[in-house]
């Protein structure tokens, strides 16, 4: 009986290399990433619909795009608690962002339902819309947290009802040139 090389062993040692490097790489990243924590106090409001008036400019009717003021106010907020609670920091791509909204529990509910409620059994399951909350924050955080919004490449996002109403924001990304030159001579970043 003649033996033959196993044309799948290679394959399998390829592989084997490219996890290994794969990981080694994940480790390095993880390194590198700068992780930002913030929280924003009271409920979440998820992002509206621009919105359009007419406005009469030198006897021609045009129309005027403009953001809500609900929207407007709940993204100063969301760029006032971060600048307060973090300072300004800025993320390179790739960026991580995770996002925990927590509601109250309503009122009405009875002892046991808010138990329920508090120990996670029972979903939030009503508005404001998941998509609609993260559209708001990460796009009131262009140009303080991240170039662009665009930048950012994972997302995770979760509602739950808790003791107070909040989000809470973490994002993780790599640091900037600024950031790590300023690390290197003692500086803040």
């Amino acid at each position: 009986m003649e033996h033959y090389p196993d044309p799948t062993a290679d394959t399998a040692i390829h592989n084997a290399d490219i996890e290994i490097r794969a990981a080694k790489a994940a480790r390095a990243l993880e390194k590198r990433m700068k992780e930002i924590v913030f929280k924003i106090p009271g409920p979440a409001h998820g992002k509206e619909r621009p919105r359009a008036r007419v406005i009469k400019i030198g006897g021609k009717y045009t129309a005027q795009i403009y953001t809500p003021t609900n929207t407007q106010q709940y993204e100063d907020l969301v760029r006032s608690c971060m600048v307060s609670q973090v300072g300004k920091v800025q993320l390179a791509p790739p960026i991580r962002a995770t996002i925990l909204v927590v509601h109250a529990v309503p009122k009405s509910y009875s002892k046991r339902k808010r138990s329920d409620c508090l120990a996670g059994v029972v979903p939030h399951a009503s508005k404001p819309d998941l998509d609609n909350i993260a559209k708001a924050v990460l796009d009131s955080l262009n140009g303080i947290a991240y170039k662009d919004d665009a930048h950012v490449t994972e997302l995770n996002i979760r509602k739950q009802y808790g003791p107070e109403p909040c989000v809470w924001v973490r994002l993780q990304g790599d640091a900037t040139v600024e950031q790590t030159r300023l690390e290197k001579v003692g500086g803040k970043a």
